[in-house]
């Protein structure tokens, strides 16, 4: 699955329309949506306030998109990693294993 249709997916589990996300980032509709048909992707500087925007920790949103983890992989990452700290001590401990 490319990262446009992950990024699709995870705002409809959210529940947010392109716009509110696109609202929660301070960028344009069109620029948001331009990243879910993989027309362009997010800057660095765009990443993590999209992952703010999504309630994701940005290691975890990363981990994602490039199919390191799955989607409910990330969701249970997410209520049990609060922060980005205990995300990057968790990725380790993961990859260890």
């Amino acid at each position: 699955m490319k990262i446009g249709a992950k990024l699709r997916r995870l705002r409809d589990y959210k529940r947010f329309s392109s716009r509110e996300v696109a609202a929660l980032i301070n960028i344009g509709q069109n620029t948001y949506l331009s990243w879910e048909h993989d027309a362009t992707y997010p800057s660095f500087k765009h990443f993590v306030p999209l992952a703010e925007a999504l309630g994701l920790c940005p290691i975890s949103l990363m981990a994602f998109l490039f199919e390191q983890i799955s989607l409910e992989e990330l969701l249970m990452i997410t209520e049990t990693v609060p922060d980005l700290k205990e995300a990057v001590i968790f990725y380790k401990n993961h990859k260890d294993r």
